[in-house]
This record gives C-alpha cells, sequence and structure tokens, in this order.
C-alpha cells in the first residue's frame, strides 16, 4: 500500500513541473503580446490631414421623389410595351377573317360559293 501511494505521489510530482512549464511559456506568450501592443500604440498617429472644410448644407438633402417617380413610369412604360410586343410576335393564329382572307384567300371563293 505504501508504495503504491509513494508511486501515485512521484508521478504528481513529475507532472508539476511540466504544467509549471506550460504556464510559464504561455504566460511569457501573452506578456510579450502585450508589449507589441503597448509599443503599437505608442506609436500610432493618424496619416490623414484635413484638405479643405466641410461646407454646411443649407436644406436637407434627400433623393428627388418625383425624379425617381417619373423614371419609374417611363421605365414600366417601356417594360410594358416590350411584354406585349414579344407576345405579339409569338401569337401564330388569326385574329379576324380578313387576315385569315389575305393570308389564304379561301374565304373569298367559299363565299362566293354559297351565294350562287
Amino acid at each position: 500500500m505504501q508504495v503504491s501511494q509513494q508511486s501515485r505521489d512521484l508521478i504528481t510530482l513529475q507532472q508539476l513541473p511540466r504544467e509549471a512549464e506550460a504556464a510559464r511559456v504561455l504566460y511569457e506568450h501573452f506578456l510579450s503580446r502585450l508589449n507589441e501592443t503597448t509599443a503599437l500604440q505608442g506609436n500610432h498617429r493618424a496619416n490623414s490631414r484635413i484638405l479643405s472644410r466641410a461646407v454646411v448644407a443649407l436644406r436637407p438633402s434627400t433623393p428627388r421623389q418625383t425624379l425617381i417617380i417619373a423614371m419609374s413610369a417611363v421605365f414600366r412604360l417601356l417594360e410594358s410595351l416590350a411584354v406585349v410586343l414579344g407576345r405579339e410576335m409569338q401569337r401564330d393564329g388569326f385574329r379576324t377573317a380578313r387576315e385569315l382572307e389575305a393570308a389564304t384567300a379561301t374565304l373569298y371563293w367559299v363565299r362566293t360559293l354559297r351565294c350562287h
């Protein structure tokens, strides 16, 4: 029993220096980072200069709503025209009898046959 207790104590004694060394290395790392940060803060200066003073606005600047509304109306109209023209170009059928007659000339003959 005494041997096993001494063995555990020896293992604990061997672990303590390793843990102390790890803590020391970590502390030195944090200390060096602190020194670097402190040195950089002392040397940091703004790399800028004032070219001219700002002009105070006489009235608040906002987007011009009338211009935006007018432009959106024009674009909406153009978009609608493009949709209508596109659908008209895709249409393959005839809307009136005259269109069909002009394209085929058969209704004229059918109408004249019925009349006689």
